[in-house]
């Protein structure tokens, strides 16, 4: 399968994505089911233990063979949203998404799970990734965003995207210009071997597991600033996975 910028297997619940910024990349959704589950239990991070997992909710499952994500549910969006140069396909129960051709370019899958994604109660966000390739011409763009929000509440809505880069997965800052979408906390990590990662949601902490280790926490952020169009994060309940930007 051909990768240029970044590619990744995703086995995920929710999905959205926010349209901001630049990134180039390629990516690849496994034949694994992307879902989304409850927390059977207080999920407090430790060094040591995997997540505690409830019921967990498919959304899309490529054994199916069915095709790409938006045959399971997802919408796929591009911009432009006319005749872009991002190419989808399918086979053998993996899809691959290529943003590569043109930089300005975004795609990628939205997805809203039916149910609230309540961080009081507690949720997660399960995918398997891969990055094969990615660029960035700024410290504070990435190739590949996973981006979650939770639903509205006295606290507006919160939640929280990450980039990803081949050897360092990160945080977007929330807040007010200049600090919005700048690069926050993060982790150095070995993006471009396939792991199966857990984004843990209770209260307003994040914890992000690969293969149940603990590798990164930080608090929620509010991004309800950010003024473009179309606006993403402006939606609750929402996951994103794609290339949101385009640099």
């Amino acid at each position: 399968m051909k990768l240029q910028h970044i590619l990744f297997w995703l086995v995920l619940p929710l999905c959205f994505v926010c349209l901001f910024g630049l990134r180039h990349w390629a990516l690849s959704f496994s034949a694994q089911p992307v879902a989304i589950f409850a927390q059977d239990q207080d999920p407090t991070p430790t060094e040591n233990s995997a997540p505690a997992i409830g019921k967990l909710t498919h959304l899309y499952e490529g054994w199916r063979d069915t095709g790409t994500p938006n045959t399971q549910g997802f919408s796929y969006i591009t911009l432009p949203l006319v005749e872009p140069d991002a190419i989808q396909s399918f086979a053998d129960g993996v899809t691959t998404l290529d943003t590569t051709a043109d930089q300005s370019e975004s795609a990628g899958y939205f997805s809203t799970s039916g149910k609230g994604l309540e961080r009081t109660a507690g949720y997660g966000v399960r995918f398997a990734v891969q990055v094969a390739q990615e660029s960035h011409i700024r410290a504070d763009r990435a190739g590949f965003s996973v981006l979650v929000l939770s639903s509205q509440d006295v606290s507006g809505t919160l939640g929280i995207e990450l980039g990803f880069w081949t050897n360092e997965i990160w945080a977007q800052e929330g807040g007010e210009p200049p600090e919005l979408f700048t690069h926050a906390e993060g982790v150095t990590f070995d993006t471009t071997v396939m792991h199966d990662y857990d984004l843990m949601v209770l209260a307003d902490q994040y914890a992000l597991y690969a293969d149940g280790a603990l590798i990164l926490t930080g608090a929620l952020r509010d991004y309800s600033a950010f003024e473009g169009q179309p606006n993403p994060y402006a939606t609750p309940d929402l996951v994103f996975l794609g290339d949101d930007t385009g640099s």
